[in-house]
């Protein structure tokens, strides 16, 4: 019994002994260094570079691990050749990051590496790239999309920009001129323009790096505008038209009813020729027809037909001056009558002036006649002669000198029968003032031979009693005249606009008809 407890005591004292051992490896082991606990810094890795331009290239990172430290900073380090330089990350999501570099140098070899630094700095893999060629920004306007107020100016490469534009104006343009800035889309419209106007404009761009450069300055030409028949909307018989001192056009018609207009295009009636009380009575129950208007020695003078219907012998011409295009006019009386000057239906008169002499010719019906007047074209002059250029068959006629020949426009038919009538342009030319006046096979105005220049069509009838030619910026030459609308005969005679292009020394309309809508004068 007494070895029996010995050997267990034994046995005890073993196991406790066992014990002590290892719980002082243990703690030995606990006390000395543990890879897991111990404290390490953080690791980045380069990436390769994107979106490389030639001046710009986003450099990116990653964090491969974030160390047992705080990271105050990471970023990309870039070299251009003088040293690294640190630029913080600009870009991040999640572990990784980037640097959107702007402002480089375009064919350039540039060196980088990622860093992170969490109280000692750790970079990654160095890695290069080179930027790209320089990129040639360019501007143009695109011909398709020019109109006679706007145009379309197309930007290459705004991927690579903050900022374009382009100053403009109507001389060289200059960056004291008008802007129009874009920042989201390549084709910039600009409107508001004036036809058929040159236009210079000087693009710009701005690059990410906030450098602006100017580009080569260019120009176009707006196109010309569109204008539709009638010009007139209301009752505008006989047209006259004067350019007057004040730059604008003024339209005189039977009646005698005065529009206004800049460009030929645009008409607002402005009034009356005459105040009521001022009005012509030499002819009782009269209607002033058929008005001729001019800028004669400093004042406007407009011949005026005076007559009833069925008036033949009586019926007369005037004269009235102002000093003011729209007037009102002040009557200077009669220059005659039909049955005073020996030529019936004495109506429809038309000024001239040749070689320093002033003349009048008139007629409507029994021949188209003319005489001399005085130096101020208010009378006829004492002792002239009168003498007939033109047959029966005409009347409104007016002359146009142009190069070496005289034209002579006339009107024939019946004009005042709404839709039937049957009033047409037709004209005939001269080498001299007074004739002979023939068509182009030599027939004689004088025996009613001519050529047609404009006649009625499925739009329009009866166009005739046309006005004064006029020229425009561009040389072009205008004539009016009245016709009947199919559309709207309601409104009467309205006054119509038409191109006149010469072909062999002849004046021609397009199709001999009124134009529905054309290109616009340029004034």
């Amino acid at each position: 019994m007494e070895l029996f407890d010995n050997n267990l005591t034994y046995n005890k004292m073993r196991h406790f002994r066992k014990s002590i051992f290892l719980l002082s490896v243990i703690i030995l082991l606990s006390c000395g260094d543990d890879p897991v606990s111990k404290n390490h810094s953080a690791q980045v890795e380069t990436l390769e570079v994107e979106q490389i331009s030639d001046i710009t290239a986003v450099c990116k990172g990653k964090i491969t691990d974030k160390g047992t430290g705080t990271i105050s900073q990471y970023g990309i380090e870039l070299d251009d050749g003088t040293g690294y330089e640190k630029h913080p990350r600009t870009i991040s999501s999640g572990d990784h990051f980037g640097v959107e570099f702007v402002g480089l140098i375009p064919d350039k070899t540039y060196r980088y590496r990622a860093y992170v630094d969490d109280g000692a700095v750790q970079y990654g893999e160095e890695k290069s790239f080179t930027t790209l060629s320089a990129f040639v920004y360019t501007a143009s306007v695109d011909p398709e999309s020019i109109t006679s107020n706007s145009a379309v100016v197309s930007f290459s490469g705004i991927n690579k920009l903050k900022e374009w534009g382009f100053h403009y104006s109507e001389t060289e343009a200059t960056v004291s001129d008008p802007v129009k800035k874009e920042f989201l889309k390549g084709d910039v419209s600009l409107a508001n323009l004036k036809p058929n106007t040159t236009y210079y404009i000087l693009p710009y761009v701005i690059d990410k790096s906030g450098k602006t450069t100017y580009l080569e300055i260019t120009h176009f030409k707006t196109a010309k505008g569109i204008y539709s028949n009638p010009v007139v909307l209301s009752d505008a018989p006989d047209p006259t038209i004067i350019r007057a001192q004040d730059g604008n056009f003024y339209l005189y018609s039977t009646g005698v009813g005065i529009h206004r207009s800049a460009d030929l295009v645009k008409w607002t009636r402005v009034g009356e020729a005459f105040t009521e009380v001022g009005k012509p009575k030499w002819e009782p129950g009269g209607g002033l027809w058929a008005p001729d208007i001019n800028y004669i020695d400093g004042q406007y003078v407009m011949y005026y037909s005076m007559s009833v219907w069925g008036g033949t012998q009586t019926c007369g011409i005037g004269v009235a001056t102002s000093d003011k295009p729209e007037g009102p006019f002040t009557d200077r009386g009669k220059l005659f009558r039909s049955n005073e000057i020996g030529v019936e239906n004495s109506i429809d008169p038309f000024y001239i002036e040749d070689n320093g002499k002033k003349y009048l010719f008139w007629g409507s019906w029994f021949g188209i006649h003319g005489t001399e007047l005085t130096d101020d074209g208010l009378a006829l002059k004492e002792g002239a002669e009168k003498q007939r250029i033109g047959g029966t068959a005409y009347e409104a006629s007016y002359i146009h000198k142009r190069g070496k020949y005289y034209y002579l426009f006339t009107s024939m038919g019946s004009c005042c029968e709404e839709l039937k009538s049957t009033y047409t342009t037709v004209v005939g030319r001269s080498e001299n003032l007074w004739g002979p006046y023939v068509n182009k096979s030599g027939g004689r105005m004088l025996d009613n031979k001519h050529e047609i220049v404009i006649q009625g069509n499925a739009f329009f009838k009866g166009p005739g009693h046309n006005s004064e030619i006029i020229t425009d910026k561009d040389g072009d030459d205008w004539i009016f005249y009245h016709a009947w609308e199919v559309a709207n005969p309601s409104r009467g005679r309205q006054a119509l606009m038409d191109k006149i292009i010469w072909e062999n020394d002849w004046p021609v309309i397009k199709n001999k008809t009124p134009s529905s809508t054309s290109e616009a004068p340029v004034f």
